[in-house]
């Protein structure tokens, strides 16, 4: 009895595994270059690469660290967006797919410094976690 018993846990514990593994949301996982572009900069800022875990038909982008998306639209091959920092600063941007792997993009931005644009291109590195926003491919 006690054979049976180990042998039926056993057997719901492997069956319920591919179940959990199905109901987790998958995500895109898109590796985000940007390359900062100031007037008056003496030398170009050197771009940097960050990955981002998104679910399915939302846009590959978040918001910088103390601001917000006050405005996200889509748009038939991609998205435009607004946000406002708590510092006063504001930016605007779209983005635009280039097929199903790839977007390039751009967003401007606005602070009491003055102004600068952020070129933006993302390529699509495989799925995620997208519950645990996870990045780490998953080909």
């Amino acid at each position: 009895m006690r054979l049976l018993f180990a042998s039926l846990t056993a057997a719901t514990a492997v069956a319920i595994i591919p179940v959990a593994q199905a109901q987790s949301p998958k995500g895109d996982s898109w590796e985000i270059t940007s390359q900062m572009e100031m007037p008056g900069m003496p030398t170009a800022m050197p771009a940097t690469t960050q990955r981002v875990c998104t679910a399915k038909e939302q846009p590959p982008f978040r918001a910088r660290e103390n601001c917000r998306i006050t405005d996200q639209q889509k748009l038939p091959n991609g998205w435009s967006w607004k946000m406002a920092c708590n510092d006063g600063s504001t930016a605007d941007g779209n983005m635009t797919y280039q097929g199903t792997e790839a977007w390039t993009g751009v967003m401007n931005m606005k602070m009491k410094d003055g102004a600068m644009s952020m070129k933006l291109a993302g390529k699509r590195v495989g799925e995620c976690d997208a519950a645990a926003g996870t990045g780490s491919a998953k080909k």
